[in-house]
């Protein structure tokens, strides 16, 4: 992260973790916030979870989204 961080260009998606985060976003010169509303991230979070569930595809690390980690997921946000 530090290594990337020197750079003078580089992208950084904030959800890391905490000290990652706020490290990165110290050295930003812009921040983009995309807020889009939960009846476009809902469905699009169902859709891609359940099709990395059916076909067992390989996440960040080498894990693989199960139905019961993805149910979990989306019972976490609020219904349009």
């Amino acid at each position: 992260m530090r290594e990337i961080a020197a750079g003078d260009l580089w992208v950084f998606d904030s959800w890391g973790q905490e000290e990652v985060r706020d490290r990165m976003w110290d050295r930003a010169d812009t921040i983009e916030w995309l807020d889009y509303p939960g009846g476009v991230v809902i469905p699009r979070l169902i859709r891609r979870s359940l099709r990395r569930s059916v076909r067992r595809e390989r996440i960040f690390g080498g894990n693989v989204e199960t139905w019961s980690s993805w149910l979990s997921v989306i019972t976490r946000f609020p219904t349009p």
